[in-house]
């Protein structure tokens, strides 16, 4: 579930219900999934924040304003970005140029360093007015963002552009010269040209957000069990800033924000680990398992094997009584007397047999060396060929591995559900409700025709 604090309230008085009503014993403290997307968007936003680039998650946080939206853009799926990217481009005729456009790139380049596109460039104030005292003004990111919503003129500037180098050969220097000389051009754009410390900035801050984007792509699929990958998907970014915090390359204000984003990190982190649904997931993993735990200590090993067997122990003695409840009902259907001189020799106790093999549990730890690791983003495939060899883990597997490690799926149901249960709708009975929206994802998924 998410991280705001109603829902810490809400699980508290859970756990007292549960405990007092049902004698169920529910920790919040070891049974609380917290949204893996949720604590991504934490700590980046207080990453910006350190740079005024967005409010204090403390104080304004985005995601649970926008966590009904997809949660991630993806330009692949956008077909309006498809249809640029597809678009072709004739060349035009140098012929056509404009004075002013001649003027701005003579400009470009006597004002501007070659290697930064022109972006200490001086513009005319009087052409602009108070406008451009707006714009200049803006953030870095900010500026970026207004360049941006010219993605048409400028997606056409660079595609003319980067197709014919003789007709402006100072774009050799990259895309940031590109975007810097087009801006250049544009005189109501102009305040917004973008330093070479602003590039740099803009470049670092792509270095450090990047795996936190493929974080957020990883666990917002609903094709494969996300949960396992909870834990690593922590180390990995705790790594990353780390790494960053201690790079003397980097400012020392970049360095701050990145350290403010690893305490916000660092205290999710130290729940994610409390939870035990995250570490018995992991184990289930056949790509993960007990030997992931290993790369960070034999004693955080030995940890994860005790919490799985102790869980292990109470799906067992589950599955005992079914199995003893099973052979009662068959010794009962059974005649008394044996009907058949086979029968008779055949009569024999199976449960007197010592029991030789070794322990399904034992068995499953070692199951990677025998049935291999099977494929990361379909662990599934591997339970379904191997699960009559671990009975009770597969029960274990089926429970741990249908809980998402992120709210994306339920948000998106609920979003699916917003526009299905309408006010003009509001008779329909719940059952009806839940077959409409079932029958659209099976047609989406493409498993019904109509």
């Amino acid at each position: 579930m998410d991280n705001v604090s109603s829902n810490d309230v809400l699980v508290a008085a859970l756990s007292r219900i549960l405990r007092e009503k049902f004698s169920i014993q529910f920790v919040p403290e070891n049974s609380q999934i917290r949204c893996l997307a949720h604590v991504v968007n934490l700590v980046v936003q207080k990453i910006l924040a350190t740079f005024n680039e967005a409010e204090n998650p403390t104080d304004d946080d985005y995601y649970a304003h926008n966590k009904d939206v997809p949660l991630h853009y993806d330009p692949e799926q956008d077909p309006d970005q498809l249809e640029l990217d597809n678009e072709v481009f004739s060349k035009p005729n140098t012929r056509e140029a404009t004075d002013s456009d001649d003027e701005a790139a003579n400009d470009s380049d006597s004002d501007g360093d070659a290697d930064s596109g022109g972006l200490d460039m001086e513009f005319d104030p009087d052409l602009l007015g108070e406008e451009a005292e707006k714009l200049q003004n803006l953030t870095v990111l900010q500026k970026a963002s207004r360049i941006s919503r010219n993605f048409l003129e400028l997606t056409t500037f660079l595609a003319l552009t980067h197709d014919d180098q003789n007709m402006f050969p100072r774009l050799s220097g990259g895309t940031c010269s590109a975007i810097g000389q087009w801006v250049a051009r544009q005189p109501a754009l102009r305040p917004l040209l973008l330093t070479a410390d602003d590039w740099k900035l803009l470049d670092n801050l792509h270095k450090i957000l990047h795996p936190f984007t493929k974080v957020t792509l990883q666990m917002s699929k609903s094709s494969t069990p996300t949960l396992p990958w909870v834990i690593p998907m922590y180390e990995k970014m705790l790594e990353h800033l780390r790494e960053h915090v201690s790079n003397n390359d980097l400012s020392l204000s970049l360095r701050e924000a990145v350290g403010a984003g690893l305490t916000k990190l660092e205290e999710y982190y130290e729940k994610a680990c409390g939870c035990q649904f995250n570490v018995i997931a992991t184990v289930l993993h056949p790509s993960l398992g007990l030997s992931w735990f290993g790369k960070y200590g034999e004693e955080r090993k030995n940890q994860a094997k005790i919490l799985f067997t102790h869980a292990y122990d109470s799906y067992k003695k589950i599955y005992d009584n079914e199995m003893a409840r099973t052979k009662r009902a068959a010794r009962a259907q059974q005649p008394t007397q044996p009907s058949s001189f086979l029968d008779n020799i055949c009569a024999f106790d199976n449960e007197d047999m010592d029991e030789t093999l070794a322990s399904e549990l034992d068995l499953f730890f070692a199951a990677f060396r025998t049935h291999g690791r099977g494929e990361r983003d379909a662990p599934l495939v591997w339970w379904k060929e191997y699960a009559y060899r671990f009975p009770v883990v597969a029960r274990m597997a089926r429970d741990f591995l249908a809980i998402p490690g992120t709210s994306v799926s339920v948000e998106h149901l609920f979003s699916r559900s917003r526009h299905l249960c309408h006010e003009a709708r509001g008779s329909m009975k719940a059952e009806t409700i839940t077959q409409a929206i079932l029958t659209k994802m099976r047609i989406k998924a493409g498993y019904l025709e109509y």
